[in-house]
């Protein structure tokens, strides 16, 4: 009964490619980032026999901060970003409220992360942002900004909304921002020329693994370091992890390996996304896995009609 091929439909606008769905004209729409929760209510009342799925996912949006941009470069500045920043708002405005509050690891449906309940205790995650806010300022008067400064966000055309929303909690603060919407082409060469201040992006992985996760972007050798971040006890802290066999004292290593990056903050965790998936009642067979890169062979899906 599985399925003789797949035809593959690109859609490029958000809109058209709901409409698309709701005519009967695609038979799923998978996981990853296509759907929206609001577009995912709106299905559910045209047509609540649909199967939707909604699980966590590996992708998370964060900034990466450029840290040979000379005010990004003092550890002060980046602590305070990552004190100004609001992640309940944001999950609740930009992911409408698809998303889990979590560190560098996902501290929701993950098994290597912060506790939730221990996070929300810590600077920058807490409730309210007041104190936060305060620390925020001083730090900025402390590194010889007491006025605040100029950054330039830059994100994707899927990415401005992230970025609005982190420019309004970072003038809190006294941190003015110019954003720049360009071509991914553009954002890949900025990131790898080290020609940017601030960039905000989703970023994806394939397993939940403190190799891969941490491994891509904290590291001084790391692939994906496009701020060129270097800390000797972060390098140090990863490899020690790498090496402990033992899976409760390898988890220990790694939470505090997350808290020294908290600390350092050369990126700034924003939240771990949901997936959302809609299928008519009549796909058989098919689920999410945790990350848009895997599952997607479909190989054990049947049509029941």
């Amino acid at each position: 009964p599985y399925l003789n091929g797949v035809e593959t439909v690109l859609i490029v606008d958000p809109a058209t490619r709901l409409a698309t769905f709701r005519a009967g004209q695609l038979d799923l729409m998978p996981g990853g980032n296509r759907l929206t929760p609001s577009q995912v209510d709106t299905l559910k009342r045209a047509i609540p026999s649909l199967d939707v799925q909604v699980p966590p996912s590996l992708l998370y949006d964060n900034l990466i901060l450029n840290t040979k941009f000379k005010p990004l470069g003092d550890v002060r500045v980046r602590q305070a970003i990552h004190l100004a920043l609001d992640r309940q708002d944001f999950v609740q405005s930009v992911l409408q409220g698809g998303g889990d509050i979590g560190g560098p690891m996902p501290s929701v449906n993950g098994q290597w992360g912060i506790p939730l309940e221990e996070l929300l205790k810590l600077p920058g995650y807490r409730q309210p942002k007041a104190a936060d806010i305060a620390a925020a300022k001083k730090l900025l008067a402390e590194a010889g900004f007491p006025d605040g400064f100029k950054v330039s966000l830059l994100a994707v055309a899927a990415q401005v909304t992230t970025i609005e929303v982190v420019d309004t909690q970072l003038r809190k603060i006294g941190i003015e921002s110019s954003l720049r919407s360009v071509p991914l082409s553009i954002l890949v060469d900025a990131w790898n020329a080290g020609t940017f201040d601030i960039i905000g992006v989703a970023s994806g992985t394939s397993l939940d693994d403190p190799d891969l996760i941490l491994g891509e972007a904290y590291p001084s050798t790391a692939g994906r370091n496009y701020g060129k971040f270097v800390d000797a006890p972060i390098d140090e802290q990863y490899e020690l992890q790498r090496r402990e066999m033992d899976p409760a004292k390898r988890k220990a290593l790694v939470i505090d390996l997350q808290k020294r990056i908290i600390d350092l903050a050369p990126r700034a965790i924003l939240a771990w996304r949901h997936q959302f998936s809609a299928a008519y009642p009549y796909v058989k067979n098919y689920r999410i896995g945790v990350s848009f890169y895997n599952n997607n062979k479909l190989q054990d899906i049947w049509l029941d009609k």
